[in-house]
């Protein structure tokens, strides 16, 4: 199992975070998800970690609270890309004391 684990806040979403979670090459296609807000980014993680596919989640500037961790836990073989509109601009605020993100992902094999 690989895991990816951000703890604490806030903390800035960079150009481009990329989360590579297993992909076989040229095999998956994937969604693109727009959020705004919290809801919308749990949402577009919750459905990347079930469709098996090679997904991105393009995040708009602002600044979000987290109160519980945003989480993508996926058994299947793809890849998630998260980007935010640049550093400062896309803020991922725990309020120093919440784990922001878990990133896991697990393959058979």
């Amino acid at each position: 199992m690989n895991a990816f684990r951000l703890v604490n806040g806030p903390i800035c979403v960079g150009v481009a975070m990329l989360a590579t979670l297993f992909c076989a090459p040229g095999v998956c296609l994937g969604a693109t998800f727009n959020v705004d807000s919290e809801s919308g980014f749990r949402a577009a993680l919750l459905t990347a970690q079930a469709n098996g596919a090679d997904d991105t989640i393009n995040v708009a500037a602002n600044t979000y609270q987290v109160s519980t961790p945003l989480t993508y836990n996926s058994g299947q073989p793809s890849s998630l890309t998260i980007i935010g509109a640049g550093m400062g601009s896309t803020v991922l605020d725990g309020d120093g004391g919440t784990q922001l993100l878990v990133l896991e992902a697990t393959a058979a094999g």
